[in-house]
């Protein structure tokens, strides 16, 4: 499941050519939009994060460079996950 994670994360940055984050530390905002509202603290923020890391996307996920993440979960008709990266 973890790999299939990873890869699903690589993927969709490829195809949005998502750039790597330069400027470090960053804290990272994850969104869940579910059809059925879910626990902000189940929605896999690990694999979203080392998924980034396999995708180039971020250097490590080591405090040096993530220095925090938040998580939530919004009701939605259509299903996805948004990441954003702030430095």
């Amino acid at each position: 499941m973890a790999e299939t994670a990873h890869q699903l994360v690589a993927i969709a940055c490829r195809e949005q050519n998502i750039q790597p984050i330069t400027s470090y530390p960053v804290h990272i905002k994850i969104t869940a939009y579910r059809k059925r509202v879910i626990d902000a603290s189940n929605c896999n923020a690990k694999l979203l994060e080392d998924g980034l890391v396999r995708a180039g996307i971020l250097k490590d996920d080591s405090p040096t460079y993530v220095d925090s993440m938040t998580t939530r979960c919004v009701k939605s008709d259509r299903e996805y996950v948004e990441i954003e990266i702030c430095a």
